[in-house]
């Protein structure tokens, strides 16, 4: 869990977990997640290839996204 869940948009929460299960987002090393911080360029670049890996390991397995519990890969 991240350590300033309160400061989270409520109908985020699953998605951000969803995401940081994925290796999509890690948030911060003080252990949060900082949803009001600013997003470095690198940041961003790191979290789209990690998603886009994600999403190409689904399409080789055949099944959407949502039907099916995945992983991110290295």
């Amino acid at each position: 869990a991240f350590l300033d869940e309160k400061d989270m948009a409520r109908d985020a929460i699953d998605d951000i977990y969803f995401c940081a299960s994925l290796g999509i987002v890690n948030g911060r090393d003080t252990g949060e997640f900082d949803p009001k911080g600013v997003t470095k360029r690198s940041e961003a670049a790191k979290m789209l290839t990690t998603m886009i890996k994600v999403l190409e390991h689904a399409k080789i397995a055949d099944s959407p996204v949502e039907e099916r519990p995945i992983t991110a890969t290295s």
